[in-house]
């Protein structure tokens, strides 16, 4: 993580850090070695007190080039959430008009059914494995669906393709979020809110892709499943091709480009105050 600009305040962090690391995992062993341990609120004093060391280095160190890097990597997980909600009152005229539109409502009911189910589970995954690593996985596998719901023979094949986009992206939206919160100071925590903002690019972002692939590459308005074909109504599949590929892009910077570290405080609640010291 960056730090101050005078390498001896940087030091002097560290070191009171460190002091108070080694203390903090002392007493953490000790209350367990006893066999009895008294909690507060059914948790561990010591987890409470190393929780508190964290919060301490975090409001030292400051918000320097690695929060702003968090902050603009966490912000693709709202553009990838807006995107995908906005693509789905895009595409679902041009699918009704190949498909029929007798299922066609059903898009936004899958869409949101699997951003609740995504946020829950992934949610819950990085509570128990990490937030760093659910946090990449999910951009990534929302790219693979995008791209892959493009090839959607029908309705049926659609709505799947739509919720496992959501899960994906539902999940990617809440560890967004709590993995930014547990990274920088409390001063800053209006960035958190501040993220939303991206939505409305997004927004802008899907609209502009659409609108030359619908209008160039999709059946006209008023068409049915007898006079629109799969072959002159591509525009939709370009268009969910084209946002997949837009995903892949941000997993990959995410993953290579703006390179992140498990959250501190996720570490601490495992009680790895080893490694928690050591991304601090």
């Amino acid at each position: 993580m960056p730090t101050h600009k005078d390498n001896t305040d940087a030091a002097s962090v560290g070191e009171k850090l460190d002091g108070k690391m080694l203390e903090t995992s002392l007493d953490h062993v000790q209350s367990h070695a006893n066999g009895t341990v008294a909690t507060i609120g059914g948790i561990d004093p010591a987890t409470l007190h190393n929780d508190e060391v964290i919060t301490q280095a975090i409001q030292a160190i400051g918000f320097g080039r690695f929060q702003w890097q968090l902050t603009f990597s966490c912000g693709f997980g709202f553009l990838v959430d807006q995107m995908v909600l906005v693509s789905i009152s895009l595409v679902t005229p041009q699918a009704a008009m190949e498909f029929g539109p007798r299922y066609a409502t059903l898009l936004s009911a899958s869409s949101y059914a699997g951003l609740l189910v995504g946020a829950l589970f992934l949610g819950t995954l990085a509570d128990n494995f990490g937030r760093r690593l659910v946090w990449q996985a999910s951009i990534f596998g929302c790219s693979i669906m995008t791209a892959i719901a493009a090839s959607s023979p029908n309705w049926a094949a659609l709505n799947v393709f739509i919720a496992l986009i959501g899960l994906f992206a539902g999940g990617n939206l809440a560890i967004d979020l709590t993995l930014l919160a547990e990274a920088i100071p409390q001063e800053w925590s209006f960035i958190l809110s501040s993220l939303a903002g991206i939505w409305g690019f997004g927004n802008a972002v899907t609209g502009l892709i659409a609108w030359p692939l619908l209008v160039n590459f999709g059946c006209p308005s008023g068409s049915t499943p007898e006079t629109c074909s799969r072959g002159d109504n591509m525009g939709w599949r370009y268009l969910y091709i084209t946002l997949g590929g837009l995903c892949l892009v941000m997993s990959l910077v995410r993953a290579f480009v703006l390179r992140s570290l498990e959250s501190p405080r996720w570490l601490v609640s495992c009680g790895k105050m080893q490694e928690a010291a050591e991304v601090i």
